[in-house]
């Protein structure tokens, strides 16, 4: 398991923590993108560790599977309401 990274939010983690989220994340070979449902804790000082868990269903083994994505900074600065809350009620485009 990796060690937590804590960053600020504009978002409380009573407003994101298990709540659906689309992605658009930059990875070391292109993008991921797809739905997927926040994971965040906060830490004694109020920061959050965030993650997107989600299900990919790539074409090879390899891309298949449940993934956690750690948000970064950059990537939390970017979470807002999603405008059509029938696909998830966050986005993060980073």
């Amino acid at each position: 398991m990796s060690e937590l990274i804590w960053i600020r939010s504009k978002w409380k983690l009573e407003d994101i923590h298990s709540e659906s989220v689309e992605f658009k994340l930059p990875v070391q070979d292109g993008e991921a993108h797809g739905v997927g449902q926040f994971v965040a804790s906060r830490n004694p000082e109020g920061l959050l560790s965030i993650d997107i868990r989600t299900v990919l269903r790539g074409d090879n083994p390899t891309e298949r599977g449940t993934f956690n994505f750690h948000v970064s900074q950059w990537a939390a600065d970017r979470i807002e309401r999603h405008p059509n809350s029938a696909v998830a009620k966050f986005r993060c485009y980073g």
